[in-house]
């Protein structure tokens, strides 16, 4: 079964984590490669991103892309598997 991907909480959770690292956009899209405004209308959910962009923002940020797609930490899809 496919599951569409959600852009605007996918956007939210690269804006919470990079807000939460204190790093601004403009930082964040030089260490990436995008513009500023790009990395905004990929926060906001409003451009879709490549696969290279999710994975230098994956590494940038330091979280996994199952995180960032859907929502699940690794630590927690491991806690729910052992059950």
């Amino acid at each position: 079964m496919r599951e569409e991907i959600d852009s605007i909480n996918i956007g939210n959770r690269i804006r919470l984590t990079r807000e939460k690292q204190n790093m601004t956009r403009d930082s964040l899209s030089e260490l990436i490669d995008i513009t500023p405004y790009f990395l905004g209308q990929i926060e906001r959910g409003e451009r879709n991103m490549s696969i290279k962009t999710l994975i230098k923002i994956s590494g940038s940020l330091n979280i996994s892309i199952d995180y960032l797609i859907y929502g699940i930490k690794i630590s927690d899809d491991l806690n729910n598997n052992s059950n």
